[in-house]
């Protein structure tokens, strides 16, 4: 199976290591706007947890494809 050209696992892989956020953009802006100081802590928190998630989802899907290609060779 294929998206865009992709093996499931590669494009899944793509979109694991791309979708985490990067705030920097958005505290320099906050900083201009003198936005409160919890607000600009809140923002930087969620980015650190999206990108723990984005790491563990990138982990977990290599361990997966590694798994799986060493069963087929296997079998």
């Amino acid at each position: 199976m294929f998206i865009a050209g992709l093996s499931v696992a590669v494009a899944f892989t793509f979109a694991a290591l791309i979708s985490p956020t990067d705030p920097v953009i958005v505290i320099e802006i906050f900083k201009k706007l003198r936005v409160p100081i919890q607000l600009s802590t809140l923002m930087e928190f969620e980015s650190s947890f999206n990108d723990a998630t984005g790491l563990i989802i990138f982990s977990s899907i290599i361990t997966l494809t590694v798994v799986v290609l060493l069963l087929l060779t296997i079998l």
